[in-house]
């Protein structure tokens, strides 16, 4: 979608000028599957899309904070 699109435009942006670093999220898929509750699948994958998006747009995140804002995102993607 146009979310992902705008994403992926600013990871090359950030790599054309070096700063991107480690731009995997802070929590592994069987982190993810663990604090959700839920199995293998597209959500996994959403979530860590989502945490990846953190990293871009704030930095990195400390394992609590990327739980909190995990169980936050979770909250929004059930409503």
């Amino acid at each position: 979608g146009r979310a992902r699109s705008r994403f992926q435009a600013r990871m090359v942006e950030l790599g054309k000028v070096g700063t991107l670093g480690h731009l995997g999220p802070v929590l592994t898929g069987g982190q993810v599957m663990r604090g959700l509750g839920v199995e293998s699948g597209p959500v996994v994958g959403r979530a860590l899309d989502y945490l990846r998006s953190v990293r871009v747009t704030r930095g990195e995140v400390s394992v609590d904070t990327a739980r909190k804002l995990l169980a936050q995102w979770w909250e929004r993607e059930q409503r």
